[in-house]
This record gives structure tokens, C-alpha cells and sequence, in this order.
């Protein structure tokens, strides 16, 4: 604006005097310049009547104390009264002292302060309008929080308590005049730095995992500030451990880390035991621990097999209780419920040529294959099951015995044989105690003989009922009374159906005495004895000994004369037979 009314300049004489006629040439420049202004407009005027107008000049800086010099060649210099050059009206608002790098939180220092200035760029110094401040740039979507509102003093608003509680890189803030078109503006970009940290937070949380394999992706925790930002400065080493454990699981992997920016990163985290609310618990040294969400662990890949519930000893033929069961485990040992990989079992050690019967292939339930009708024929001790499956690790169960079940039938073990007359039976006559499928009944069974066929109607002498012991009864004193032919024996237990033995003969024993079977009738003298004199060889029990072949000879016991005849024979089938046997002398007795 120019300066008004216009400067005028007179030309005059020593004396004081308008030299009226004077066309001279008149320059006006600045000399005291306090504002550091520029002198705009025609400086340099031609005088009419000794009076130069200087009508376009103007100043571009407000300030108090302005002076200026008029010159022209020959003529001394004269200087103006000082004059003031006032702002002109309100025309744009510029940051005196922008917003600096700060702490998150923390006052923005120094103050900021907003200038009122003219299109010339000078302060408004009256000017009362209000100034607000707001963000602008916001990367961090943080608050500005402080006094936001600010009445100039002097033309200049100043924010002495401003804050922003989140970090990030290029915040800007806008100022603008309330209730004007004068136009906002932008302050230069400034940092919100994170403050100390003071928390941890979990920036990747645990997913759920297959047991054994790494959680992906990657868990990370964070360092923390009060306000929730990232610590990128930080550099704390953050240890991981599990807090809620509900399936005795472990922890596996790179377990502690230092943060790179802020952030620890485990790669390579891993639980080996199946279970839903895992929880992860991360710490570092002068701060709160914090507990992750919790996330499941499910099985792994079928690996192996292993028995549940193991064999019992059981009584042959009979279902193996309770009943087997086998589980399908993945490499860790978990049980995978959802596993139909079929199991089958076979039979292993124990007696020979036993059998397991029942159904031997069965498909899991709930990662558990069970088998209740298993049952092993034969009688023995140190039997195993063992489970295959394919592809899988097979599994041997604890070893265990079969016993004999209820008798069922007997059996001659050992069949008599020709035996002598009321002499202990040899070989010892053993009968075994059988159950169903022909295993030696446990514990103790009587088991009483008799004679089945008994032809010469004699007595079975001795013990004829015994205890079976491991499954046999034996008869240590068994005797026939009569010798005889097709003798059979029959053995019986309460229950079960009687067996009858092979046959055998009972022959007398060993010659032990002579007995007339004919004794002597009376007759006459010189005549033959009749019938003849029959002389037998007899056993110690009376027995006709058939076998016999001695010479046997008689004579006169007691009484006169002399025994005529043949008084010496050889005994056939056991019998001395004395044919025309005579006395010559007459005699009683």
C-alpha cells in the first residue's frame, strides 16, 4: 500500500526558501530501516515548483521508526520524521516454530507458535483471531491432545502443551483461523518417537498346530510403550514358555530371542502332546509377562501302535477280559482320535500250536482299536499279542498266561498193562484231567477206578480215588485180586464222562508152594491110587501158576510100606499129575 499522503520532497535555498524554478532531479531511498523492508514504488522524481510528489511509495515490512533520505546531486541530503509502517490486514497464517521430533506422550518442545501475517509476510500484531491446531498427517492414528485453541498475543498464537500419543514417521499439523477464509496451513513434516517400553503385547498370536509341527506362522511379541506403540528401538530378549498346559505337552524350539525392531519372531515353535487351551506366556527381564490366546495341538501323523489295555491271563477258549485295546499314536505319543488305520493281532510265545481265535482285525474308535472276544486254545505260560498295522510301528504287549479251564473228559495216560495177581499195577496208571480243548486241568480233581469189565469177578485192591495234580491223577497201588483175561479199568470224575482203559491180563505170580489139588483115596493095597493124585504150583496168594514146569515128587509121609509108581512128574500148566500111583502094605493113616 502506498504511503499517504504522498511524500513531497522542496528544493530549497540556504535561507529556507522553495526555490520555485529549481528542475532538479530528486532520488528518495531508505535510511533507517528497522524492519529490513524494501522501498517500492517511483524513488526518483523530476520537482515542479521546487516540490518532487513521491506518490506510489511503499514499504513491505511492518515496523516503528522508519526513515527516509531524500538526495539529488549538488543539494545537501534531508531525512524524514520517523514513521511506523503498520501489517496490513490478516492474509495467511505461517509457523513461526514448527512442531520437532518428540517422544510419544511427551510435550512438543519448543512451544509451537502460529504467526497472523499480511500478503506481505508481516506479523498482524493486533489481530485476536482464534487459531486451532489439528493433525494433519497422521501415520500412527494418533491423538493430539494439549490446548488446541489459542488467542494471538502480538499477532502470534503459541501451543505450549501439545502432545501425540502415537508413534510413526511424518506427522504434519494444520493451523487455521476460526471463523475466517483465511487459508490453513501446513506445518513440516515431524516424528512421533515410541516412548520407554513397558509392555509386552503379542503381535502374531499362537494358531492351532498339528503336535510336533511348527506353529505357523511365525508367534512374534512386541515391546510396548504406555501408549501401545511399537518399541522399535528395543532390543530385550523375550523368552516364550507354555502357561496353561492341559495336556502335559512341552514346549520345543527356539525358545528365547532378541527383538529386532521391536519385535521377537519364533519360527520354529512346537507342542508335542495333543490338547485344546495351550497357552503361550512370553517374558523379559523388568517387565509384566503376558499370556497368549489359547490354541489347540491335534495330532500328528499315525506313526506307531501301543496296547491300551494289555492281555489278562485268561482260561483257555474262553474271551480274554477286559478286553485288549490298542491306540494309534502319532511320533509324540498322542492318541489320533481320528486314525481308522486297521490293527490286527496275531499270537506270539507260549505252547506251541496253540490258536488265537476271536475277531483279530478291528478298526479304531477314537484312535483306540478294541478286540473282546480274543480267546487262545491252549494252556501255557508267557503267550504275547502283537499289533500291526500298515506302515506303522507295530507293538508287543506284556506277556502273559493261559490256563486250563473246568474238566471236561478224561484220559488213560498211561494204559495198564499185564500185571500179576494182587500186585501193585505197573507202569502207575495215570489219568489226565482235560478241559474243553484238551488242556491238563488246574487244581485238584478226584478221580476214582474201577473195574469196568471184570471177568473172574475180582477185587481192584489200593487207592481208587486220587487227586489230580497239574492235571493228572495217579494210582500208585492199584492190584487185581484174580488172575484173569480182558480186564479193563474205568476212571470217573463227578461231571464229567467216565473213560474206560484198554484191556489187560492179571497172571499169578512167581511159584512160591506145592498143594494137592487130588489128594490120596482110600483104596487096596497094591491097587492104583484113583483117581490119580493131582499135585498144583501156586503163587504166594494161592494162584495156580500155569507156567510152572518143576519136577515135583511125592512120598509116603507118615505110615508103613513103600509108594509104588511114578513118584516123580514134571508139572505141565502148573499142574504134577500122578497117574497109577500104589502102596503094597495095608494102613490107616
Amino acid at each position: 500500500m502506498a504511503i499517504a499522503p504522498a511524500v513531497k520532497v522542496a528544493v530549497e535555498d540556504q535561507f529556507g526558501n522553495r526555490v520555485t524554478e529549481a528542475s532538479t532531479t530528486i532520488t528518495v531511498s531508505l535510511g533507517t530501516n528497522p524492519g529490513t523492508a524494501a522501498l517500492s514504488g517511483t524513488t526518483t522524481v523530476e520537482t515542479e515548483g521546487g516540490i518532487a510528489t513521491f506518490d506510489s511509495l511503499s514499504l513491505n515490512k511492518a515496523a516503528r521508526g522508519y526513515v527516509l533520505v531524500a538526495s539529488a546531486d549538488g543539494l545537501t541530503e534531508a531525512n524524514s520524521n520517523p514513521f511506523e509502517v503498520v501489517a496490513a490486514a490478516p492474509f495467511h497464517l505461517s509457523f513461526l516454530s514448527g512442531p520437532t521430533n518428540t517422544e510419544a506422550g511427551a510435550t512438543i518442545t519448543p512451544a509451537i507458535r502460529v504467526v497472523v501475517e499480511d500478503a506481505l509476510g508481516n506479523t498482524v500484531t493486533g489481530s485476536q483471531l482464534p487459531i486451532a491446531l489439528a493433525l494433519g498427517a497422521n501415520p500412527g492414528s494418533g491423538t493430539l491432545s494439549g490446548t488446541l485453541l489459542s488467542y494471538p498475543t502480538a499477532g502470534i498464537a503459541t501451543f505450549a502443551d501439545l502432545s501425540i500419543n502415537k508413534s510413526g514417521a511424518g506427522h504434519t499439523l494444520v493451523a487455521s483461523a476460526m471463523g475466517t477464509q483465511l487459508p490453513t496451513t501446513t506445518s513440516a513434516t515431524f516424528d512421533i518417537i515410541p516412548a520407554a517400553p513397558i509392555a509386552l503385547g503379542f503381535r502374531v498370536q499362537p494358531a492351532d498346530v498339528a503336535a510336533g509341527s511348527p506353529i505357523t506362522p511365525a508367534v512374534e511379541v512386541s515391546l510396548l510403550d504406555r501408549f501401545g506403540n511399537l518399541v522399535t528401538y528395543a532390543t530385550n530378549r523375550i523368552t516364550l514358555a507354555l502357561g496353561a498346559n492341559p495336556g502335559n505337552g512341552h514346549l520345543l524350539g527356539t525358545l528365547s530371542a532378541d527383538a529386532a525392531g521391536g519385535i521377537a519372531s519364533f519360527a520354529d515353535l512346537r507342542v508335542d502332546r495333543i490338547a485344546n487351551g495351550y497357552t503361550l506366556v512370553a517374558s523379559t527381564s523388568g517387565l509384566p509377562s503376558i499370556t497368549s490366546e489359547p490354541f489347540a495341538v491335534t495330532g500328528g501323523a499315525a506313526s506307531r501302535l501301543a496296547f491300551v489295555q494289555h492281555p489278562s491271563q485268561s482260561t483257555s477258549n474262553l474271551p480274554i477280559a477286559p478286553a485288549v485295546q490298542v491306540e494309534v499314536l502319532d511320533a509324540f505319543g498322542n492318541r489320533l482320535l481320528t486314525a481308522t488305520d486297521p490293527v490286527t493281532l496275531s499270537l506270539e510265545g507260549g505252547t506251541s500250536g496253540a490258536l488265537l481265535s476271536g475277531t483279530k482285525t478291528a478298526t479304531p474308535v477314537n484312535g483306540i482299536a478294541s478286540f473282546a472276544d480274543l480267546s487262545v486254545d491252549k494252556a501255557g505260560t508267557g503267550y504275547a499279542l502283537r499289533a500291526r498295522a500298515t506302515g506303522l510301528i507295530g507293538a508287543t504287549s506284556s506277556a502273559f498266561n493261559v490256563i486250563a479251564g473246568a474238566p471236561a473228559s478224561l484220559v488213560f495216560l498211561v494204559q495198564p498193562q499185564l500185571s500179576t495177581v494182587n500186585e501193585a499195577l505197573r507202569p502207575i496208571i495215570e489219568v489226565a484231567v482235560l478241559d474243553s480243548a484238551s488242556n491238563r486241568a488246574s487244581g485238584t480233581h478226584p478221580v476214582t477206578m474201577a473195574l469196568a469189565s471184570n471177568p473172574t469177578a475180582a477185587a481192584l485192591n489200593g487207592t481208587a480215588t486220587v487227586n489230580s495234580a497239574d492235571g493228572v491223577a495217579s494210582f500208585q497201588d492199584l492190584s487185581v485180586s484174580k488172575i484173569g483175561a480182558g480186564y479193563t479199568l474205568s476212571a470217573s470224575l463227578a461231571g464229567v464222562s467216565s473213560v474206560t482203559s484198554n484191556a489187560f491180563d492179571v497172571v499169578s505170580g512167581t511159584a512160591s508152594k506145592l498143594v494137592f489139588h487130588v489128594q490120596p483115596s482110600t483104596t487096596v493095597a497094591g491097587v492104583e491110587i484113583a483117581p490119580p493124585v493131582e499135585v498144583r504150583v501156586l503163587d504166594a496168594f494161592g494162584n495156580l501158576v500155569p507156567t510152572a514146569t518143576h519136577s515135583i515128587s511125592i512120598a509116603i509121609g507118615t505110615g508103613p510100606g513103600t509108594l509104588l509108581g511114578n513118584a516123580t512128574v514134571v508139572a505141565v500148566n502148573g499142574v504134577a499129575t500122578f497117574p497109577r500111583l500104589s502102596i503094597e502094605r495095608a494102613a490107616t493113616g
